[in-house]
C-alpha cells in the first residue's frame, strides 16, 4: 500500500518532466562507470624475441566513461566520448591501459510530438 502511495506520484512527475524536456543548443557533459569483457584470442606472442612467448589476455574490469555533446542548433550537433580502464593490465609482457574513443555527428529530426535522433560517427 505504501509503495503505491509513493510510486504513482513519482512516476507521474517523471512522465511530466520527460514531456517538458526539449533539446537545447549548448553543451552536455556526462560521465559514468561500467564494465567491459572480451575473451582472449589464445595466441602466443614472443614480444621481446627471447623465445619466451606470452599468451594474450582477456579484457575485463571497471572502465570509466567521459563524454560531451554540443548541439549547434536544435537539429545538428557533435558528440565525443572516451572509455578508459582504471587499472593497468598485462599484455604479452607489457603493461597497458586500454582507451576507447568515439566521435559522432548528431542529427535530430523533430516533428509534431515526436523526436527521432540519428548519430553518425566513427569508432
Amino acid at each position: 500500500m505504501r509503495l503505491r502511495r509513493n510510486f504513482f506520484p513519482l512516476a507521474f512527475t517523471v512522465c511530466i518532466s520527460a514531456t517538458l524536456a526539449c533539446a537545447q543548443a549548448g553543451p552536455d557533459v556526462f560521465f559514468g562507470v561500467g564494465t567491459m569483457t572480451a575473451p582472449s584470442s589464445g595466441r602466443s606472442i614472443d614480444t621481446f624475441g627471447t623465445g619466451n612467448p606470452f599468451t594474450t589476455p582477456s579484457l575485463g574490469g571497471a572502465f570509466g566513461k567521459v563524454g560531451a555533446d554540443f548541439m549547434f542548433s536544435p537539429h545538428f550537433g557533435v558528440n565525443g566520448e572516451t572509455d578508459f580502464r582504471f587499472s593497468q593490465g598485462s599484455y604479452a609482457g607489457l603493461t597497458y591501459r586500454p582507451l576507447f574513443y568515439d566521435f559522432n555527428a548528431i542529427w535530430l529530426a523533430t516533428g509534431y510530438g515526436a523526436a527521432v535522433g540519428w548519430s553518425f560517427g566513427s569508432h
